[in-house]
């Protein structure tokens, strides 16, 4: 049985952390929750999710549980190099990444307005969408329309994993 911790915004990474529980029969619960729950040093599972290339919260997860894996969420099917993430955070666990999506009606704080304004300066700099490159397109189609890449299927290696430690 194993903990998940996750820190999540538009619930991406919360639908994951749930998958993830359901998959390896542990528990999930979003990081303020997990600290009234757990012990520190814990053994935990954490996803996060990325903004900007950076992973939130996941030096407060590494400063109080052990983490045996750590996933981050992004909002493309393209998976990103984590090599500098591994080494910023001086990982020594695993690292995955899972395509989460995006939907800015359920984006909270801040996050909401640097979406809209990223698609407007994107706009402003094209004359209209045909005028985007592919990964500009990807990003605005996101933006307008939302997208969900959750599945279970992107869990695979990490359940791969942990079910082999289990042998």
């Amino acid at each position: 049985m194993y903990n998940i911790v996750y820190t999540s915004n538009a619930g991406h990474t919360m639908e994951y952390a749930n998958l993830l529980a359901l998959e390896l029969g542990g528990e999930a619960y979003s990081l303020k929750e997990a600290k009234k729950k757990l012990k520190k040093k814990s053994e935990v599972i954490y996803l996060t999710w990325i903004f900007a290339g950076r992973p939130k919260k996941l030096k407060k997860a590494l400063k109080r549980y052990k983490c045996l894996a750590v996933a981050t969420v992004g909002m493309t099917l393209n998976k990103i190099d984590q090599d500098e993430i591994k080494y910023k955070y001086k990982l020594n666990c695993p690292l995955y990444y899972l395509p989460g999506g995006m939907d800015v009606k359920k984006l909270k704080g801040i996050y909401k307005s640097i979406a809209q304004s990223v698609y407007d300066k994107m706009l402003i700099k094209a004359k209209n969408e045909k005028d985007f490159s592919d990964d500009e397109k990807i990003v605005a189609q996101a933006i307008i329309n939302g997208t969900n890449y959750v599945s279970r299927e992107h869990l695979e290696p990490i359940l791969r994993y942990f079910n082999n430690i289990k042998k």
